[in-house]
């Protein structure tokens, strides 16, 4: 099934974060990468830094958090969508410009990065 691009937000600790649905499933079971986006501050990664024209959500300049990457089964995605707040899909550009992000940032663990080229990176 598709998923890479979906969007939603999710209750975290008394906040919402876009949570952002980077990759299709692969592998046995099917896995996806998720990853979710925070309002930019002075020090944080900036490997994918988002503007407020990227996505109707965002409203300031946003970044990537890869540090909070994350490996779901693919089974659970529909539920994860339906527990947040659905939004708008992500463009295939924003989109590809996530994931480019994925393998630079040195935020990103080596059990997500090394998924991610096994089964998507294919450039």
């Amino acid at each position: 099934m598709a998923f890479a691009g979906k969007c939603v937000l999710l209750d975290d600790s008394g906040s919402s974060h876009l949570w952002i649905v980077i990759t299709d499933g692969a592998g046995i079971p099917p896995q996806i990468i998720m990853v979710n986006v925070s309002s930019w501050r002075f020090g944080i990664d900036d490997t994918c830094v988002l503007q407020p024209n990227d996505h109707p959500f965002m409203i300031r300049k946003s970044v990537v958090l890869y540090q909070h990457a994350c490996l779901f089964a693919e089974r659970m995605v529909p539920t994860i969508l339906r527990n947040g707040i659905y939004q708008p899909d992500i463009s295939s550009d924003v989109l590809q410009r996530i994931c480019r992000g994925l393998c630079e940032s040195p935020n990103t663990p080596k059990k997500i990065k090394d998924f991610y080229e096994r089964y998507h990176d294919h450039a």
